[in-house]
C-alpha cells in the first residue's frame, strides 16, 4: 500500500510527506468535488460540511492495486479515508496502521490506549477492526505533545481490499473534537467495488421513508431484538420477559410521566417496563443517518430492560423524570446494543458497514430522559471514547463482556 500523508493541525504540528513504500503511478482524475467525495474504484462515498476542507485526494496505481486516498481536516482533526487492495483482513490492515504511525517523522511512543481495567482498546476481527491508541509528536514549535489516534479498517470486495480510516488530534483535544469526528463519519456510505451493499438498513443518510414505514420499521426492529434476547436468555436458562414498545403518535400516559410527539427522544421506563420512541426524533435521525440508527436506538434502549431483568435496575435506569441515568448504565447498554448489532448483521438485517455508522450515532443522539437532553450529557452517557469502547465490546464479544 502507498498513501501520502500531509497533517496541520491548529496548534502548528505537522508530518512531512511520507517516502511511497512502492513505486506508484497517478491515474483517474480527483474524485473529491464540493462537499461529496466518491472512491473511484471501490465505490465507498463520503459526504461532509463546509467546516471540513479536503487537503489531499489522489487514485494511485501499485504494483498491488489501486489506492484511493482522501484527506480532511478541520483544522483540529485530521482524518483520512484509504481504500486499497491487499490479500490480507481487517486487523492486517489495522496493524499496518500501527506500523504506519509508528514510522512517522516526529512520533514516539505509539501504544494502545487502555480502559479503566489496563486493558488495551482494540477489538476486531477479519471483517471490522478498530483501536484508539496513544502517542506523542513534536510540534512545529518543538515541543513534545501527547495525541491520539482512532483507527478503523473494514473488509471491502470480498475481502480483496480494505477501507481504512485514521483519525489524528492532539489528546487534549479528543473528547471536545469527538462529536464533529462522528458527524463526518456519519456521512461516510460504505460499497462492495462500484454498487452500494446492504439494503434499507444502510448507513446512508437522507432514507426518504415515510412516516408510516419508518414506524414499520421500527417495530420490525423491535420484534427482532425481542427475539434475539428471548433466544439468548433462554440459552443462559435465565427468565425474559417482553419490555412493551410504543411509538408516540399521541398524547401518552406512561408509568415515568406523559409523553407525546415531539418530545425528542426515547426512553426506557422500568416502572411499566416498556420502551418509547418519539416518531419525529426518530425520522430526524434516520434523515441525518439512516434507519441503522434508528435500530441502534432501538437496542440501546432494549438495553435497559435487559438491566432491570438482571437486577442492575437500581444503579441502571432513571426513578423518576428528573433524574439522571448512571453512566455505567449508559455504557452497558451501549454494549448489548453492540451485541445485537453484530448478531443482526451478520443475519443480513443490517447491512455492511452498519457496525461503523452505528458507531458515529452512539454520543450525539442517544438517551433516555423524555423531554431536553441534559446539558451534562458526557458525564451520564459517556464520551465518544468511551461510548464507542463499550459498543465495539458487544458487537465483537457477546453479552459476557458486558457484565465483566
Amino acid at each position: 500500500m502507498c498513501r501520502r500523508l500531509i497533517l496541520v493541525f491548529a496548534f502548528a504540528f505537522s508530518f512531512t510527506t511520507l517516502t511511497p513504500l512502492l513505486a506508484s503511478a497517478q491515474v483517474g482524475a480527483q474524485a473529491a468535488a464540493g462537499d461529496t467525495y466518491v472512491s473511484p474504484t471501490y465505490g465507498y462515498g463520503l459526504t461532509y460540511d463546509a467546516t471540513w476542507q479536503v487537503t489531499d485526494e489522489s487514485s494511485e496505481q501499485t504494483s498491488d492495486g489501486t489506492t484511493d486516498f482522501l484527506a480532511v481536516t478541520d483544522e483540529t482533526a485530521d482524518v483520512y479515508f484509504v481504500g486499497y487492495a491487499t490479500s490480507g483482513d481487517a486487523m492486517d490492515c489495522l496493524q499496518a496502521d500501527i506500523d504506519w504511525l509508528r514510522q512517522a517523522d516526529g512520533v514516539t511512543d505509539v501504544a494502545p490506549a487502555t480502559d479503566e481495567q489496563g486493558e488495551p482498546m482494540i477489538v476486531g476481527d477479519e471483517g471490522a477492526a478498530s483501536g484508539l491508541f496513544a502517542y506523542s509528536f513534536t510540534s512545529g514549535r518543538g515541543r513534545p505533545q501527547d495525541g491520539l489516534a482512532y483507527m478503523s479498517c473494514q473488509a471491502l470486495v470480498g475481502g480483496e481490499a480494505v477501507l481504512e480510516i485514521t483519525v489524528l488530534t492532539a489528546a487534549t483535544a479528543f473528547d471536545a473534537e469527538w462529536p464533529a469526528i462522528e458527524a463526518l463519519l456519519g456521512g461516510l456510505v460504505v460499497s462492495a467495488g462500484a454498487a452500494p451493499t446492504g439494503g434499507d438498513s444502510g448507513g446512508e443518510g437522507g432514507s426518504g421513508a415515510s412516516s408510516e414505514q419508518l414506524g414499520a420499521y421500527l417495530v420490525t426492529v423491535a420484534d427482532d431484538v425481542d427475539a434475539m434476547w428471548t433466544d439468548a436468555f433462554a440459552a443462559a436458562e435465565l427468565d425474559y420477559t417482553s419490555p412493551g414498545f410504543v411509538v408516540v403518535t399521541e398524547l401518552v400516559s406512561t408509568d415515568c410521566g406523559d409523553v407525546e410527539p415531539g418530545f425528542a427522544n426515547a426512553f426506557y421506563c422500568p416502572f411499566d417496563r416498556s420502551v418509547y420512541v418519539d416518531p419525529v426524533f426518530a425520522e430526524e435521525l434516520a434523515d441525518r443517518y439512516g434507519e441503522v440508527a434508528l435500530a441502534l436506538l432501538v437496542a440501546h434502549e432494549w438495553g435497559h430492560h435487559l438491566q432491570q431483568l438482571l437486577d442492575i435496575a437500581a444503579t441502571s435506569v432513571t426513578t423518576s423524570l428528573s433524574s439522571p441515568t448512571s453512566l455505567q448504565a449508559e455504557l452497558q447498554a451501549d454494549c448489548f446494543a453492540g451485541v445485537w448489532a453484530s448478531d443482526a448483521q451478520a443475519r443480513g438485517l443490517l447491512a455492511t458497514g452498519a457496525i461503523e455508522t452505528a458507531i458515529v450515532v452512539l454520543a450525539q443522539v442517544l438517551g433516555d430522559q423524555p423531554g431536553a437532553q441534559s446539558t451534562n450529557y458526557d458525564e451520564e452517557h459517556g464520551s465518544g471514547e468511551l461510548r464507542t469502547w463499550w459498543f465495539l465490546q458487544g458487537s465483537h464479544g457477546d453479552t459476557d463482556a458486558c457484565l465483566a
